[in-house]
């Protein structure tokens, strides 16, 4: 989930220009991102959010961090396995892999 999360963020949201897509896929990440945004801003207004621009705005800053959290986790992931810490479960290496 969290390498999920990573290369959602990374690939739609913090990418603006999806320098590495087709201009396919780079179209539909626009319309993929820009829609995400106008559903969970919709949301937050619709819902009766207090200050629903600066609950939206705040959950963009926050990508940052999600994206470094989800960089370390993996970095961290792959010393467990390459040095052989701990024993761990093997559905970690379906998801981390």
């Amino acid at each position: 989930m969290c390498f999920f999360v990573y290369k959602l963020c990374k690939e739609i949201i913090s990418d603006p220009k999806l320098s590495n897509c087709s201009e396919e896929t780079k179209t539909l990440g626009k319309i993929t991102r820009d829609q995400l945004c106008a559903d969970l801003y919709a949301y937050y207004a619709n819902t009766g959010i207090p200050d629903p621009d600066v609950r939206f705005g705040n959950l963009l800053l926050m990508i940052p961090a999600l994206l470094e959290y989800a960089r370390t986790s993996l970095e961290n992931f792959r010393l467990v396995k390459f040095f052989d810490m701990m024993n761990y479960d093997k559905v970690l290496d379906d998801l981390y892999n």
